[in-house]
């Protein structure tokens, strides 16, 4: 009887038994000054290859820590319920000399953007779309494969880093979406349905 009444009162109330859901996205945040232009192509490149929302956000930041420290205070500054991983564009005060950190804990990645400046604007620009990517998958459980041409073939140089591919192989992406799907993401379709052109049968006396 008392379980009934507060039932009805919860109700009553306007409060919802049921957790609100939240529409979730990754999201990448640029706190080191790459061109916006850079990083919305970097965006567009995940979005496409990943087949989730993806959203970017530029930030301004004091942070003077190391990748680890940055990762840590992005995620108490930035992270929202709606962010399923943040990948964090940063230049670290702190002399670090690792391409990216992966803090899967607190499901953050943060990328040494200092680490992979390049003469060559466009080898800068594909550096860090594969580790945006290298960085989704490996905090969605991905892990290394062999296959030379996937963005998660594992490597030790920047010359290994520009020979690979920037995207899934198939085992992978499927991998992928379905660890996406199984954390509320929307994945979209792999194929969008051809339209019916066929026109309809004229009934003729």
């Amino acid at each position: 009887m008392k379980r009934d009444i507060i039932l009805v009162f919860l109700l009553l109330g306007g409060i919802s038994l049921h957790a609100e859901t939240v529409d979730q996205h990754i999201s990448i945040v640029n706190m080191s000054a790459v061109e916006p232009s850079i990083v919305e192509i970097i965006r567009v490149h995940a979005e496409k290859e990943l087949y989730v929302p993806v959203i970017a956000t530029n930030v301004q930041s004091s942070c003077m820590g190391d990748l680890t420290m940055t990762g840590k205070m992005m995620a108490l500054e930035l992270k929202r319920p709606s962010d399923a991983c943040l990948i964090v564009l940063a230049n670290p005060k702190l002399a670090d000399s690792e391409h990216a950190v992966i803090l899967t804990n607190i499901q953050v990645a943060v990328i040494n953007v200092s680490a992979l400046k390049s003469g060559s604007s466009l080898d800068f620009e594909w550096r860090l779309r594969r580790l945006t990517m290298r960085g989704v998958a490996i905090l969605f459980g991905l892990g290394s494969v062999p296959d030379p041409h996937c963005v998660m073939h594992s490597y030790r140089t920047l010359e290994e880093l520009d020979k690979m591919g920037t995207n899934f192989s198939p085992p992978l992406g499927d991998q992928f979406r379905n660890a996406a799907a199984a954390r509320g993401l929307s994945v979209r379709p792999l194929f969008t349905p051809r339209p019916n052109l066929k026109k309809p049968a004229v009934k003729t006396e």
